[in-house]
Parts: C-alpha cells; sequence; structure tokens
C-alpha cells in the first residue's frame, strides 16, 4: 500500500511523525512525502484552485496533484478541526479535505478528524482512527498509540538570535517553503544580516501574553506570542511579515504587530504574497528597506511611519 503525504500548507512539518507512526503500526506501508514546492507544482496548484484561495492552498493542490501523478493508492489528509485547545484551525484548514474530494473525487483519501479544543487527550482518539482506516495493523496497536499520543506533531530545530538579526514573520506553511522566500532569505544574508525565522525561535512554554481578547486561531495564537517574547528578551534590527493575499489571520495579525512594532520603534515592512507578483519586486523592496535600516543607523534615527496616526495635536 503506497500512501501519498502532501508536505505542503498546514501539513508541513508534520511529515515524519505520521510516516514513523503510519510504518510502525503495518510495516508493509510505503509512504510517499511531496517533494519540496517546485515550479511545475506552483503552476498546478494555480490551475486547479478557485480564485478565493491563499497562495499557501493553491500551492497545497499543487501538491496533492503532484502525489497523485506519482501513483499513491491512498492519500493521507487528516482533517485539521483544531490543534491546540480552546483554539480552531483556519476555516479554509478545515474545509481542505471536502476541497480535495471534490476537486480528485478517483482519489480514496484517509481523513480521520483531529480536534483538540475540549482535550489533548482526543489526539489518542485521532490515532485509533487512523489505524482503523489503514485496517490490518500490529498487534501492539494501544502500546504504539500511547507511544505516539505523547510525542509532539512536529519538531522544529530551534536557533538563536544573533547580532543584526531581521525577525521573519509568517505562517509555518509560508517560511518553511523555501519556493516562496529563499530568494528574500539570500538578499538579507548577502546585506550581511540575518534572518530569524520566528517559528524556529525558543520561547519557553509558560510564556503566554497578555492580549486584551485572545485569538480563535492556534497559528495566530502561536505568532503573536513567540513575537512578543522575542520582542521581550532580543533586540532585532527589522521585522519583515510575509503576508498571504486572502488570508482572514493575517488581515487581522499583520495589523497588530505593525502597531506594536511601530510602537517599539523596530523599522516594520510587510510583503504580501500572491501568484501575480512578481519576485523581482519583492527583492526590490527587501533591499530598499535594508538600506533604510543602515541609513537609521548612521544618522541615529529611530522615527517610524505615522501610518494610521495623527500627526497633529488637535
Amino acid at each position: 500500500m503506497i500512501i501519498g503525504y502532501p508536505n505542503s500548507f498546514a501539513y508541513i512539518n508534520m511529515e515524519d511523525f505520521f510516516s514513523n507512526f503510519l510504518k510502525e503500526i503495518n510495516e508493509n506501508i510505503e509512504i510517499v512525502i511531496s517533494n519540496e514546492t517546485t515550479k511545475d507544482i506552483f503552476e498546478k496548484g494555480i490551475q486547479v484552485s478557485i480564485d478565493e484561495l491563499c497562495l499557501p492552498a493553491k500551492i497545497f493542490l499543487g501538491h496533492v496533484e503532484h502525489l497523485i501523478e506519482q501513483g499513491i493508492d491512498i492519500l493521507l489528509l487528516p482533517r485539521l478541526t483544531s490543534m491546540n485547545t480552546k483554539k480552531y484551525s483556519c476555516p479554509k484548514v478545515i474545509g481542505m479535505v471536502d476541497l480535495v474530494k471534490n476537486l480528485f473525487k478517483n482519489t480514496k483519501i484517509l481523513s480521520p478528524e483531529l480536534n483538540l479544543y475540549d482535550s489533548y487527550n482526543n489526539k489518542q482518539r485521532f490515532l485509533f482512527d487512523l489505524a482503523n482506516d489503514i485496517k490490518k495493523y500490529n498487534i501492539n496497536i494501544k502500546k504504539i498509540i500511547n507511544k505516539y499520543s505523547n510525542l509532539p506533531f512536529k519538531n522544529i530545530q530551534k536557533n538563536s538570535l544573533c547580532k543584526n538579526s531581521i525577525l521573519l514573520i509568517a505562517h509555518e506553511y509560508i517560511l518553511f517553503d523555501e519556493y516562496l522566500i529563499n530568494d528574500i532569505k539570500n538578499v538579507i544574508i548577502d546585506n550581511n544580516y540575518f534572518p530569524v525565522n520566528v517559528h524556529e525561535v525558543y520561547i519557553p512554554q509558560f510564556y503566554n501574553y497578555n492580549l486584551l481578547k485572545p485569538f480563535f486561531w492556534h497559528t495566530a495564537d502561536e505568532i503573536i506570542n513567540k513575537y512578543l517574547y522575542i520582542l521581550e528578551n532580543n533586540k532585532l534590527e527589522g521585522i519583515i511579515y510575509f503576508m498571504s493575499f486572502g488570508c482572514g489571520i493575517d488581515s487581522i495579525l499583520e495589523d497588530i504587530i505593525k502597531r506594536i512594532s511601530n510602537k517599539n520603534k523596530i523599522p516594520y515592512l510587510c510583503i504580501t504574497l500572491d501568484e501575480h507578483t512578481g519576485y523581482g519586486g519583492y527583492i526590490t523592496r527587501v533591499e530598499a528597506f535594508l538600506d533604510m535600516i543602515e541609513w537609521r543607523k548612521k544618522i541615529n534615527e529611530n522615527s517610524v511611519p505615522t501610518h494610521g496616526e495623527s500627526i497633529y495635536n488637535c
């Protein structure tokens, strides 16, 4: 049995967890994980998508089509309703299973629901459902599920911030997709700055932000939590936010992070990603942003744009 796993969108960085789990419950299973995003995968996703989807979701559909073309028997696509207690996933993430089923009607899909909203213990129920869908599994299934119930879905390597750090903020599926931002990271390095992925910075588990109202979505919750911890404990030269066009979460989160960054007088740049913009334009904007940071250092400038605020004392 060949099972395909699309390593993109909300499923990115969880490929090792699912691959190892499935191989333990049935050693005859072969797991095929989609490759890194390429121009071919990118264009396939754009062609099969509806306009209203965000760019990462369109790319994800390209990964799915790429896997199906490789002759997989089954596509593993859990419904990620909630990845953390008292938080939900983005509606596009929750509904992605239905969209894929509608687009690729001849493909068999494993889609047990992961819903940790009420309790993290529901992870065990999810793993049982996934094992039952496989049917022929190891007789030690209970022991295996207990083991994986206590393992994290993701093991992301952590890095430290250093001098001349530029903090990169976005959803995981943007910052870990080299096709989308690799050129921009190279520009930052070529200008003697150090790009730091917000998801790769270690923060203590007990740290929790103090906004007046918590987010509904766990991805926004994770990003704002890490951002505020980094802000309190590190010196940043600048912040670049990669906003996905059409993303409802970004429309709120980006504005909050921009306002906090301005209040702390940190140079800030927002880049909106969609399938129509040329990457040459992104590179030019990042180069200009880094030039501005250098200029501020030379003249000891610390002002920030007054966008959205009154510049007069009325």
